[in-house]
This record gives structure tokens, C-alpha cells and sequence, in this order.
């Protein structure tokens, strides 16, 4: 089977045929041409990713937002053509419509992952970055474990204790001057606070907690009895 494809008079011809036979043509315009890729692409991908992907989410359609829109502004584009004569009235019409829908948008709907609570909580610690930090992640998974890594290289020492090894306190504590102060970094927390501070007090002696955010995970300012801070 050969497969013939021409572009001509802004249209697609595709042909079917056998070497021997006359071949029989298929005339697609490119502007329908176009929009099916577009369907094709997008409808696709939603399958694949519903099929493939861990768990459902919003990131992970962004790619495929810009298709959806081209898709509606044509659709909405083809209505009104059929309904409006005239350019003018018709060019007038649409971006009415287009403005309406944007400025609904902006304030109806919020915008995902511009993670503005973070600029508090980089206030917060700011005043923090010369203390050691000690990563405390209770849960035995590794979800989130680093989700903070970047704020890490501002401190001077980093611990970390996975999967609720809570003796991972004392070998902080030997390896670190922790006298002046540290910054505990809890993670997947499923601990009441009392239950959560008994377990860490078995390997560090703490005389001070004072939280310092809640954004994101919670950071504690931490003290040690007998310590200079």
C-alpha cells in the first residue's frame, strides 16, 4: 500500500493505493487539518497520562493547555462566524467574549504553583542561617524528604534522620556543636507534638522550642539544656 501526500490550494490530498492501482484521494483543508492534530494530540495525551501517570494532577495537563486554548478560540471563532456577517461586528463580538472569559478567569479561578506562602517563610528563617539545621523525617517514606534541599546550602551544617531513626539526634549532637542552637526540620509528621518532642527528647536534652514556620513543613528553633544560646 502507497501512501500519496500533496499540499495544494491550501488543502492536503492524501492518496491510497497499490503500485498497479489508480490511486483514490482523500482532500482534507489545512485549517481541518490543523484542529484534528490538535484533538488528536490533546485527547491522546489526557488518555495516556490518565493511564500512566502515579496519581492525578494538574501539572501534569500544562503542557497541553495551550492546545485546549487554540481548540476553544477556534470552536467559539467558528460559532460566531456562522451567527455574525459582518467582520467588524464579528471581530468587536469575539473580543468582547475573549475579555469576558480572561477577566473572569483572573478572578474566579486561583493560579497553582506560584507557592506565594513560600515568601513568608524565607522571612522567617532568614534571621536563622547561622544555625545547623537537623532534618527529622518521621515517616518512612521519602515523599517531600527533599522537597526544602535548596534552603539547606544557606546553613552552615546539615543532618538528616530518615525514616524516623530518631537516634540520628545523637549523632548530630557528636558531630556538631549544637550549644548555641539548631534548626529542626520535621517532615511527614504523623506525631502529636507532646509524642513527637518525648521521642526527640530521649536522644537530645531540649530546654527551648519555639516554632519558626509552619509553611511548607514546620521548623522549630531548638535549645539544648546547658547550652549558650
Amino acid at each position: 500500500l502507497h501512501i500519496t501526500v500533496q499540499c495544494a490550494d491550501k488543502n492536503l490530498h492524501v492518496y491510497f493505493h497499490r503500485p498497479s492501482d489508480q490511486p483514490n484521494g482523500l482532500t482534507i483543508s489545512l485549517e481541518a487539518g490543523t484542529i484534528l492534530s490538535f484533538v488528536v494530540v490533546t485527547f491522546g495525551y489526557i488518555i495516556l497520562v490518565t493511564k500512566i501517570a502515579p496519581y492525578q494532577t494538574i501539572r501534569y495537563y500544562m503542557c497541553i493547555f495551550p492546545f485546549i486554548s487554540l481548540f476553544v478560540v477556534y470552536v467559539t471563532f467558528w460559532i460566531a462566524r456562522l451567527c455574525i456577517n459582518r467582520k467588524k461586528i464579528l471581530a468587536v463580538t469575539l473580543m468582547v467574549i475573549f475579555s469576558f472569559i480572561t477577566l473572569a478567569s483572573y478572578k474566579m479561578q486561583t493560579i497553582d504553583y506560584v507557592y506565594q506562602h513560600l515568601e513568608q517563610r524565607n522571612q522567617d528563617l532568614q534571621e536563622y542561617d547561622n544555625y545547623p539545621v537537623i532534618v527529622l523525617n518521621i515517616s518512612s517514606s521519602h515523599n517531600n524528604a527533599d522537597r526544602f534541599m535548596y534552603e539547606w546550602q544557606n546553613f552552615p551544617a546539615v543532618f538528616r534522620c530518615e525514616k524516623g531513626d530518631f537516634s540520628g539526634l545523637s549523632r548530630a549532637q557528636n558531630s556538631y556543636d549544637l550549644s548555641q542552637g539548631f534548626l529542626l526540620y520535621v517532615l511527614n509528621n504523623n506525631l502529636e507534638r507532646k509524642e513527637l518532642f518525648q521521642q526527640i527528647n530521649q536522644y537530645l536534652k531540649l530546654q527551648n522550642v519555639n516554632p519558626i514556620t509552619t509553611q511548607g513543613c514546620l521548623v522549630y528553633f531548638c535549645t539544648l539544656e546547658g547550652g549558650n544560646a
